[in-house]
């Protein structure tokens, strides 16, 4: 119901740990204010148009997790280097998993 999606949604919002989503291009879709923190994003609106890859400090770092994810559909516990806006690196663990849409399989 879309009462249960809002509850969902305000609970992941609340939760201490930065979750996103994104496209396989990159692009972020959406995301927890942890993760805006974590980038150093102030507002959910500060993410349109921005690409993981703009916080990645090792540039084929997301390459590598895609590649992963599309061999195994999912990836855990990747250690991983950000870079925050003021140059600062950041070591982040980052699980996450595949999901195509049905309709295109993408």
């Amino acid at each position: 119901s879309l009462e249960d999606a809002e509850n969902l949604r305000d609970l992941v919002q609340h939760l201490r740990e930065a979750i996103y989503i994104a496209r396989p291009d990159g692009l972020i879709l959406d995301a927890n204010q942890a993760f805006l923190e974590l980038t150093g994003l102030e507002r959910r609106e500060d993410l349109v148009g921005r690409r993981l890859d703009d916080f990645f400090a090792d540039p084929d770092a997301r390459r590598r997790l895609m590649e992963h994810l599309e061999e195994h559909g999912e990836v855990r516990d990747a250690e991983l280097w950000l870079i925050g806006p003021d140059g600062t690196l950041k070591a982040v663990m980052d699980t996450g998993f595949l999901r195509r849409d049905p309709a295109t399989g993408e």
